[in-house]
């Protein structure tokens, strides 16, 4: 589901890469009115641990497709 994720982030400007996807772990630098609606919308994540606008994204072996492409539209429709 990383890999899902990653390849889908990397299609959408706005959400840069910050690193490779190497494992389950993803740090990704979004706007922050991004940020702040994703949150709102109820998805979790740590952000500005790092610096402002960086964000960790965690998959798990329950992180299902639906959980991935629900945060990738969401993303898309937040930074496009």
């Amino acid at each position: 589901m990383a890999e899902r994720l990653g390849n889908g982030l990397k299609a959408i400007p706005g959400a840069d890469l910050l690193h490779a996807v190497e494992a389950n772990i993803l740090f990704r630098r979004l706007p922050q009115p991004a940020i702040d609606q994703l949150l709102a919308e109820g998805f979790t994540f740590y952000h500005h641990r790092w610096e402002r606008g960086v964000c960790r994204f965690v998959t798990s072996f329950s992180t299902t497709e639906h959980d991935v492409d629900a945060l990738l539209e969401a993303v898309r429709r937040l930074t496009i």
